[in-house]
């Protein structure tokens, strides 16, 4: 019985790891995305109360990208948050 719970620990311990490089790598994504935004940004408001502006293809494309990768990145906090709250302690941090 013992040895199971160690078995179990281990893998707790190597889940919490992948979700921590999850999010890790979701997070340089974020920066990466987020960089490209305030490179160049889309125009986001009208002038003088005119119709508001027009995005081109890279426009829509660049706010998909920091969209996909914010939800990203919100999901493998709350993932990682999730499993070290369960007990997958020793990665460090606060619980």
């Amino acid at each position: 019985m013992f040895y199971r719970g160690q078995v179990v620990g281990i893998n707790q311990q190597r889940e919490l790891s992948r979700a921590r490089t999850t999010y890790i790598a979701a997070a340089r994504d974020w920066r990466s995305a987020l960089a490209a935004y305030i490179t160049q940004p889309p125009p986001l408001e009208s002038r003088a109360g005119r119709d508001l502006p027009v995005w081109s293809r890279d426009d829509v494309q660049l706010m998909l990208a920091l969209h996909d990768a914010l939800r990203r990145l919100v999901d493998a906090r709350r993932t990682y948050d999730r499993m070290r709250s369960r007990g997958g302690a020793g990665e460090g941090g606060r619980r």
